[in-house]
């Protein structure tokens, strides 16, 4: 919800308290199809 407000990924990891590299391998890792899923099946 934070991207699509417009933040930018430095600025949700300020928001969140996390370094900028967390968000972006998590953003990275979860992605499927150019979009962000929360939650991925096993």
């Amino acid at each position: 919800m934070l991207r699509i407000s417009g933040l930018s990924l430095r600025a949700i990891a300020r928001h969140l308290g996390r370094h900028h590299s967390v968000i972006c391998r998590e953003i990275a890792r979860n992605r499927e199809d150019g979009a962000y899923h929360a939650e991925k099946e096993l």
